[in-house]
């Protein structure tokens, strides 16, 4: 059988659309499919990188901040900070010329899970109102971890410059045991036990 031209030209371009098709369904399609898959994993673990490494950073500023807390008064045992806290506000109340009567500390009992334990202290002292206003300016500007929790001030004698004043402080240190409770595993129970 002989074609013509125009058979012949037609059989052509048909073999031609047919191979390009066929090309087309197995070879680019998958491997733009696949070229879309990789540029997307490889999207994903860029971000992943980007985030690792925002949290590396992060972690890094955390550290240093953690050092600088504890080089700046943080105690890691609650008798330390109980004596720095002390010692603290009985300098400043003599720097301010505030008569104190008495700081007690009020302990809180607190979860050995707690990273952080809080100590409050009850104060009590008598003063002129610039040296009540010297203390609680030292109490809120303290290079130690201090927190003031409330102020009660009180004139002593009507029409006079003499002040009873009042505190609820508190401080707290770091419990290093806590990281550890929080890691070591449950006790496990016997069969019969109740919990």
């Amino acid at each position: 059988m002989v074609f013509n031209k125009r058979e012949l030209a037609i059989g052509v371009i048909a073999l031609g659309a047919l191979l390009l098709f066929a090309l087309d369904y197995y070879a680019l399609t998958p491997f733009l499919a696949y070229r879309a898959g990789v540029k997307e994993r490889f999207e994903a673990v860029s971000k992943q990188l980007d985030d690792a490494d925002q949290l590396k950073e992060r972690a890094g500023k955390a550290q240093l901040v953690w050092k600088g807390l504890l080089a700046k008064g943080l105690k890691t045992t609650a008798s330390d900070a109980e004596s720095q806290t002390l010692n603290a506000v009985r300098d400043w109340a003599q720097d301010s010329a505030m008569g104190l009567t008495s700081v007690k500390p009020e302990h809180v009992t607190q979860d050995d899970k707690d990273e952080l334990r809080q100590i409050g202290f009850h104060a009590m002292g008598v003063g002129p109102m610039a040296s009540v206003a010297r203390m609680l300016w030292r109490l809120e500007a303290a290079p130690i971890p201090l927190r003031v929790n409330s102020v009660q001030i009180m004139a002593r004698k009507e029409a006079t410059d003499d002040l009873a004043v009042q505190l609820s402080i508190a401080t707290v240190c770091y419990n290093p045991e806590a990281g550890k409770a929080k890691s070591a595993p449950a006790p496990s129970r016997t069969q019969g036990e109740t919990p």
